[in-house]
């Protein structure tokens, strides 16, 4: 085109933009960067949550696959989120899991110390968000998660 477009282009092209490129909501997550403390976020039974270099860390304490989770009121079983954090391991047995809504939605990442993206779509059988350390070993290894979002798809 050689021409400035029309507005019934420019609309269609919008119309179109929307549908193609999904628009997002909100992030429900409260806490999720974990500058300061780690509150909001709930331990599990035997899971022993800290803070590492603006990283939450979950770290098995006497048992296996411990968690911390967020219970998010805001959440319907009804809609589609976009979760997505970012996750360490412990370069050894330990490794992470993103998983939204307590359903078997999830993204596992691998147990190298490096940073990974973990992301899920996924509509929410329960109103929570959880990060888990995945190892059978059950104490001195753990998990580490930074910039945890979960937005729905609108």
């Amino acid at each position: 085109f050689n021409r400035a477009l029309t507005a019934t282009e420019k609309a269609l092209i919008t119309r179109y933009m929307q549908r193609a490129v999904p628009l997002l909501g909100n992030n429900v997550v409260t806490n999720g960067t974990f500058d300061t403390d780690t509150t909001g976020w709930n331990p599990g039974p035997s899971a022993q949550l800290s803070l590492s270099s603006s990283y939450m860390r979950v770290a098995n304490n006497g048992a296996a696959n411990q968690y911390a989770q967020q219970p998010i009121p805001a959440l319907s079983t009804s809609k589609y989120y976009f979760a997505s954090c970012l996750c360490k391991g412990d370069d050894g047995t330990g490794k992470g899991r993103l998983l939204l809504g307590g359903n078997s939605k999830q993204r596992d990442s691998t147990t190298s110390s490096s940073p990974q993206v973990l992301q899920v779509v996924a509509n929410a059988f329960s109103n929570a968000i959880t990060l888990s350390c995945l190892s059978n070993t059950t104490t001195g290894v753990y998990a580490e998660f930074d910039n945890v979002t979960a937005q729905e798809i609108l």
